[in-house]
């Protein structure tokens, strides 16, 4: 069996297991539901953050916007990972296709919640069909799948969790028709890779960037070090990354969420130059060489 079609038998799997009412797969695991968009308020934060001279990346691939608006700001090298591998089927191979073969309007709607619309599923099965190859059999078999399991499926968004956050404000991207347009151009013109690990591999598996962001996923601390995890755990670990993986004037996220909720954490980090972006009632702390 390929690694392929293992994966679709994963997925179908993962979609067996939402049709249960007590299951809501947010497990963090080698194939978990996705998201469907980030809650992070990247068109606040990114706006604020100079890209200038930035041209290499390295970020989580989750929903798949973190690495959008870092391609949009001109980071046109990104490398991503994400220790479940149903994201690279469900960004790489679905959502910025649906960028490149839709209209912003068309994308929209597609990602809006649209419980068993059979146009929404329709228009999915037309943004498959132009998905690259290693992409579009999995997807097409997973929706075969579907076809004959029920009628009024959701499609691809069976796997997804629930949507609940404003695409078009968080997102550079969605601002206008222009951005779209120049999204596309930019999807076109961009290097992007993904490497199923996680975050405690990046100092021995990745190379050195002038962009990091690391997004929330220190935030769940016990799920990265354990049970017993503590704020040095994670402190330790981020100063392995910048010292490993960051260039020089280069620049690292490394924690975005509640303000305050980590508030020793920058506090522990042993590296000098410092820093908190604010967005809305959220932050993020940077470290920059």
């Amino acid at each position: 069996m390929t690694q392929k079609e293992l994966d679709l038998k994963k997925a179908i799997k993962l979609f067996n297991k939402m049709q249960k009412k007590y299951y809501s797969g947010y497990n963090f695991s080698e194939f978990s539901a996705c998201y469907r968009q980030s809650n992070e308020r990247l068109k606040a934060l990114f706006s604020q953050i100079d890209f200038s001279n930035k041209n290499t990346g390295l970020t989580v691939l989750g929903s798949g916007d973190q690495l959008l608006n870092m391609l949009y700001k001109g980071i046109s090298s990104i490398d991503t990972f994400d220790c479940n591998r149903l994201t690279e089927y469900y960004v790489m191979g679905f959502k910025m296709v649906a960028i490149q073969c839709l209209k912003m309007d068309e994308f929209i709607e597609l990602f809006k919640n649209k419980e068993n619309d059979i146009n929404n599923v329709e228009i999915q099965k037309y943004v498959i069909s132009c998905a690259p190859d290693r992409y579009k059999d999995f997807w097409i078999n997973y929706m075969q799948y579907l076809d004959d399991y029920k009628n009024g499926h959701k499609g691809i968004f069976e796997i997804c969790r629930l949507d609940f956050n404003d695409l078009v404000g968080n997102n550079l991207y969605l601002q206008n028709e222009f951005c779209f347009k120049e999204m596309k151009q930019k999807i076109m013109n961009a290097s992007v890779s993904f490497r199923a690990l996680d975050i405690k591999d990046i100092p021995q598996t990745f190379k050195v960037y002038d962009f990091i962001y690391l997004s929330n996923i220190l935030e769940y601390r016990s799920e990265v070090f354990g049970k017993n995890a503590t704020v040095t755990n994670v402190a330790r670990l981020v100063e392995n990354i910048y010292n490993n993986n960051l260039n020089n004037n280069g620049e690292l996220i490394y924690l975005y969420t509640i303000q305050n909720y980590f508030k020793d954490l920058h506090a522990e980090i042993a590296l000098v130059d410092k820093s908190i972006y604010y967005a809305d009632y959220r932050c993020a702390l940077s470290l920059k060489k």
